[in-house]
């Protein structure tokens, strides 16, 4: 049976089939338009996610950056503030020194120039 064997079959298809037939048509067409703007919504939305989701990502990591640098230079700083007052105390030559007095033979001044 080939294409001409129908011709004469469609030719006598009522009115009612003719619009039921088309009726199938424009609804599948319909469909295969809904189903496609679906679709692409939802790419649309899964792009602009992801795309979201990367932003988020790149401005928490340019802030923990900033913040990681942040505090290794206030602990810098204050390593470098807090290292002379460390060997001024070891060495006593803040204010424990002169309870001792100051023209004391033990003050760490008098053996400067001495090699051991």
């Amino acid at each position: 049976m080939g294409d001409s064997d129908l011709t004469p079959v469609l030719a006598l298809a009522s009115l009612t089939d003719k619009c039921a037939a088309l009726f199938v048509a424009y609804a599948a067409a319909r469909f295969a338009a809904l189903a496609a703007r679906a679709l692409a919504r939802f790419a649309t939305r899964a792009a602009f996610r992801a795309g979201d989701i990367f932003f988020f990502a790149g401005a928490f990591a340019a802030a923990f950056c900033a913040l990681w640098t942040a505090s290794h230079r206030f602990f810098v700083a204050a390593t470098i503030a807090a290292r002379p007052a460390a060997l001024s105390l070891r060495l006593a030559l803040g204010a424990a020194s002169s309870l001792a007095g100051a023209g004391a033979s033990d003050s760490p001044r008098t053996f400067a120039h001495l090699r051991c």
